[in-house]
């Protein structure tokens, strides 16, 4: 029997698979059931299969990974990527605040009346998070920092 040279006669499939990407394998694990139905949950909402979700989270988990290193690195360090997510999340606070207390609208950074308010609230967070961080991972270079900040009053 002839093939058929008629693109409508042929039978089509499953598109084909990205050579490139090599044969998926299967892997077997265990898992509790809440987990569970809040990944397959995100599958549906993302228009994924369970099975892909957890792909797609594994792989950005592992990207992650690099990206955490890089920023360690670009800080200098765990200890300054802790501290420079403490200080973030003080800046996020303060900023909140001043949104609260003066509206949302400008910006911060577009209004004097913010700009003060964050500016004086984080002055002190970061004395207090510097000081913190003394005892515990920047013995030197914590009470150098801290003493340059009262200086400047």
């Amino acid at each position: 029997m002839a093939k058929p040279t008629d693109p409508t006669e042929i039978k089509t499939g499953r598109p084909a698979k990205n050579p490139e990407l090599g044969k998926r394998m299967n892997v077997m694990f265990r898992m509790n059931e809440g987990p569970r139905s809040q990944v397959a949950r995100k599958a549906e909402d993302n228009g994924r299969s369970l099975s892909e979700e957890v792909e797609r989270r594994i792989e950005q988990s592992l990207r992650g990974d690099v990206r955490i290193h890089a920023l360690m690195t670009l800080v200098g360090g765990p200890d300054m990527l802790m501290f420079c997510s403490f200080i973030s999340g003080d800046l996020n606070n303060a900023i909140k605040e001043a949104n609260n207390k003066f509206g949302a609208e400008p910006e911060w950074f577009k209004s004097d009346e913010k700009l003060e308010y964050v500016c004086a609230h984080m002055k002190n967070r970061v004395e207090h998070t510097v000081q913190a961080f003394a005892g515990t991972c920047f013995t030197g270079a914590a009470q150098k920092i801290s003493n340059h900040i009262i200086s400047q009053e």
